[in-house]
Order: structure tokens, then sequence, then C-alpha cells
């Protein structure tokens, strides 16, 4: 597998909602430096590229849930839960990269299609969330 065009996520998946969209691109770009690192073969320093994408992942998952917990958004706990499942898939997949001692395109694209799938339904409840109860005003600045 060669990658040539950097992962990017479709437009239709924006929330509108700009920090959560720069946490979310920010995210894309990490992944994309991963891609970066790849040497035909191999992702160099793939456990410090990789990690690093859990890091971000986490704060940004810590600030979305803040700004649900703003919004009163009844599906917060559940979001909460949902972001942990993935947090520690995430471990548990960098684990058995290190395990194998490599990590090459392929997985990096699992990072992100686990990123695309997250945006195109959780997050996207939380939006239409806000549009139903006429709260998206108050977050389309935040």
């Amino acid at each position: 597998m060669d990658i040539e065009t950097p992962l990017r996520l479709p437009e239709a998946f924006e929330t509108g909602i700009p920090s959560v969209d720069a946490e979310h691109r920010d995210l894309v770009a990490t992944l994309n430096g991963c891609l970066r690192a790849h040497d035909g073969e191999n992702i160099s320093n793939f456990e410090n590229r990789l990690g690093r994408f859990i890091a971000e992942l986490r704060l940004h998952f810590v600030n979305e849930e803040m700004l649900m917990k703003d919004a009163g958004y009844p599906g917060l706990e559940k979001h909460a839960r949902h972001h942990q499942a993935w947090i520690e898939e995430l471990r548990g997949l960098l684990d058995r990269l290190r395990e194998r001692g490599a990590a090459d395109q392929k997985d990096v694209v699992a990072f992100f299609q686990r990123l695309i799938a997250d945006v195109s339904k959780a997050d996207i409840k939380f939006v239409e969330y806000l549009w139903s109860h006429d709260k998206f005003d108050d977050f389309k600045d935040r």
C-alpha cells in the first residue's frame, strides 16, 4: 500500500463547531505525519508518532466532553464511555504494533478509519442534538 495523497476528513463530517473541527483536522495532520514518515516499508519512530496521536485524541475527547456537558447533552455518559473504549482499542493496537516491531501505512489508515467512524456517528449525533434543541448558536463560536 502506498498512499500518495494526504488523508483528510470529508467536508460533510465537519460539525460547524470551530474548536472541534480544528481538533479533528489536527488529528488527521498527525496521522499524515505518520504517513510522511513511511520509508517504503515501515513508519519510522511509529511508537512516538502513534502515541502522540492517542495523546492528542485524549485531549480532544476531554474538550469535546466539556462542550457536551455545557450543552446538557443527555448522551454525554454514553459518549464518554465510547471515547474511553476507543482509547483502549487504540492502545491495544499500538501494543500489537510494538510486539510486531513495525507499523506501516495500513496501520495508520486503520487509525484514520476509526476517526472517521467516530466523527460520522457519535459527533454528528451531538450536533444534531444542538440543532434540535436550538443550542447550536451557543457553540458555533467555540
